[in-house]
């Protein structure tokens, strides 16, 4: 079965267009700007030659940007890769290569722990700062974000493909990717360590 990916997002902003949908202590968006603030960092990735179906980590504390980068990913037809901020940069390097993350989207706060590890994260193509002084070999994300599109692009995927990739908390071991499909929201299975699910 074909289904519009994040299309139950489209449905709720549609319906509370001027209502707020998130907000922080600096930043509050309606649903009608976090709809056309998603579509801008997800058609910005597409720019950039980042291909439907392909890992996006995210490594940052709670902020907006995450909210935008959660819902624009989807959007776009791109996996979401979710990064634990308690672990260290070595682990973070070993599972974004076992799964083929292409582009990396870190808060400034970790900087200084990725440029160090940076070699070692042998799939990532592109480096994304969300906040304040972005290193000089990263993508600031307010410049990715004015380089989407605000409009709406609908993207039809299948029921049983990936949206995210979560990792375990790897309490028996090294973390675990398991996969959240885009029907059911549940994980759908556990991908091996070392094997990428392209």
């Amino acid at each position: 079965m074909q289904i519009e990916a994040g299309g139950h997002f489209n449905r709720a902003a549609a319906r509370f267009r001027d209502a707020v949908a998130v907000q922080s202590t600096d930043r509050t968006l309606t649903y009608a700007q976090l709809r056309a603030a998603a579509n801008r960092i997800g058609s910005c990735m597409l720019n950039l030659g980042v291909e439907r179906g392909e890992r996006i980590a995210v490594l940052a504390h709670n902020r907006v940007e995450i909210v935008e980068l959660w819902l624009g990913l989807e959007r776009a037809g791109l996996v979401r890769v979710a990064l634990h901020t308690h672990f260290d940069m070595n682990t973070h390097s070993q599972t974004l290569n076992d799964v083929g993350v292409v582009a990396l989207f870190f808060d400034t706060r970790f900087a200084d722990a990725v440029a160090a590890h940076r070699k070692d994260m042998l799939s990532v193509r592109h480096f994304i700062a969300i906040g304040p002084n972005a290193p000089d070999w990263a993508l600031p994300y307010e410049a990715a974000a004015r380089g989407g599109a605000s409009e709406d692009a609908p993207v039809d995927v299948d029921d049983e493909s990936p949206f995210a990739i979560q990792f375990t908390t790897g309490t028996t071991g090294f973390p675990k990717p398991w996969v959240v499909t885009v029907i059911t929201g549940l994980p759908s299975n556990f991908v091996p360590s070392n094997e990428s699910r392209r």
